[in-house]
């Protein structure tokens, strides 16, 4: 073990661009060394060099690198904040696994990305498990429809009756958000009913199956509706008419 310390400071030490890249496939390694190397990776030598020079290290590294690096330090709960944060930030094929699972992303940090970063990076975010009812609120006051869309596929977010509420208005103009809210497990009757007002035929059977809906009200409902809506439509037509004469 402390011979793998020296090896790693002495790469650290080392301004060659080849020892350099060395360093970072060295850390690679390391994480695929698992619990055997944990150790190692929380010394107080191994963090001082991570927080260190580990950051222009990444920044100057081969997209290749960078990559691999993002996906060896998915799970790893000892990786640098700064770091994992920057490889967040980066292309999205490299910022997908961190922002997927790193548990040292916090809700401030997913917050960040959802106000800073691409739209693609946003939608990660919401898809990530369990994510936190301040990044849920997030989502649902940018109101990307995308982004959206990811959130009600993600049955493990902080999503309360009223957060589910708000995704089921939205749901009336995004149509591709009409499928994972039906098949949600946070739904409730209420919701279901006003769901079944938006939703094709197929998923309005599955609403009414799985929540023994009265499929007849609905439809007479709806039907009202529409009526309403053209009776509306027709008069707004003719009232320049009216006006005129």
């Amino acid at each position: 073990m402390a011979a793998k310390t020296d090896d790693l400071l002495n790469l650290a030490r080392s301004r060659a661009p080849a020892d350099r890249e060395r360093l970072l496939l060295a850390i690679v390694e390391l994480c695929d060394a698992g619990e055997s190397a944990a150790g190692l990776m929380t010394s107080k030598p191994i963090q001082g060099l991570l927080n260190s020079i580990f950051m222009s290290l990444v920044v100057e590294a081969e997209r290749d690198i960078r990559r691999r690096l993002s996906e060896k330090l998915a799970q790893a709960d000892w990786a640098p904040s700064a770091l994992v944060n920057v490889l967040a930030l980066d292309d999205i094929e490299i910022a997908r696994p961190v922002i997927a699972g790193s548990p040292v992303l916090k809700d401030h940090d997913l917050v960040r990305l959802l106000v800073e970063a691409t739209i693609e990076h946003q939608i990660e975010v919401a898809r990530r498990p369990n994510i936190g009812p301040p990044v849920v609120a997030a989502i649902l006051q940018q109101s990307e429809p995308a982004v959206l869309t990811a959130l009600a596929g993600n049955p493990s977010a902080a999503l309360g009756e009223h957060e589910l509420a708000i995704l089921v208005t939205a749901a009336q103009r995004i149509a591709a958000m009409r499928s994972p809210l039906a098949r949600h497990p946070g739904m409730t009757d209420g919701l279901a009913r006003q769901l079944y007002l938006w939703v094709g035929q197929a998923l309005r059977q599955s609403l009414v199956d799985r929540f023994r809906l009265d499929a007849a009200a609905l439809d007479a409902a709806l039907a009202a509706s529409v009526r309403e809506a053209h009776g509306l439509s027709l008069i707004n037509i003719s009232e320049p008419t009216r006006l005129a004469s």
